[in-house]
């Protein structure tokens, strides 16, 4: 009958870690101590990670996360977005190795915003850099990311870095911006030369760009396409 009580069912199913008790020690011990173990289910592990407030806008259930071990890049695996925090975390109660993460994002943020409100005030008579930085971005929301993992990649409690995939484009193109034509409904088209030596116009749709390129989203055009470099030449 006593031996009966030396049973412990746990109230759900999954793997016993970080065990706090051994053979020998006494109730009053292991009390002490606080939690005698965990039980985790390793099949179903959720990733937090802490988004700035100048980005969590940008951050919908559903995306896809690409995570690497903070420890082994070599570890990877990827999730999606289960859950968005509607209020901010408080910092103070995260872990120190957090908290310090954290405060340099914030003051990489800072340094950023002040070099540019530096360039833009450059030329004016009398400008002040320091008054023209803002304060530090110290809000952040706890996005949680569902993602399935084993034994050999992550592991309960590791430290972990992720990047949100916003929109997936597919496969773009990086063209000039003077091969790309608009029409007068706002649509845009690269001309492609034909073999009976007329051209023809492709749209295309313009997905970001850079000080010289635009980057293209096509249905129609493959890789080896060749474009007029000069749109209408």
């Amino acid at each position: 009958e006593q031996s009966d009580k030396l049973t412990v069912t746990a109230t759900t199913s999954g793997t016993v870690t970080n065990l706090q008790v051994e053979k020998g020690l006494n109730v009053a011990t292991v009390n002490a101590q606080g939690a005698a173990m965990q039980i985790v289910d390793l099949d179903s592990i959720v990733a937090i990670f802490q988004v700035p407030e100048t980005e969590i806008y940008a951050v919908q259930e559903g995306q896809m996360v690409n995570i690497t071990a903070a420890a082994d890049a070599s570890l990877k695996v990827t999730g999606n977005v289960s859950a968005i925090a509607d209020t901010p975390t408080d910092v103070n109660t995260l872990p120190a190795n957090l908290q310090d993460a954290l405060n340099v994002s914030a003051a990489q943020d800072t340094d950023a915003a002040a070099e540019e409100a530096a360039e833009d005030t450059a030329d004016e008579e009398g400008a002040d850099e320091d008054e023209s930085a803002p304060a530090p971005t110290s809000t952040f929301y706890a996005v949680t990311v569902s993602l399935t993992v084993d034994e050999t990649t992550m592991k309960n409690g590791m430290t972990i870095e992720g990047e949100i995939v916003l929109e997936d484009y597919g496969n773009v193109f990086f063209v000039p911006i003077s091969a790309v034509g608009q029409n007068g409904l706002g649509y845009f088209y690269v001309q492609v030369p034909e073999d009976d030596d007329t051209v023809r116009d492709y749209e295309v749709i313009v997905v970001g760009s850079t000080d010289d390129e635009y980057i293209l989203r096509s249905s129609t055009l493959t890789t080896g396409t060749q474009i007029l470099t000069t749109y209408g030449s």
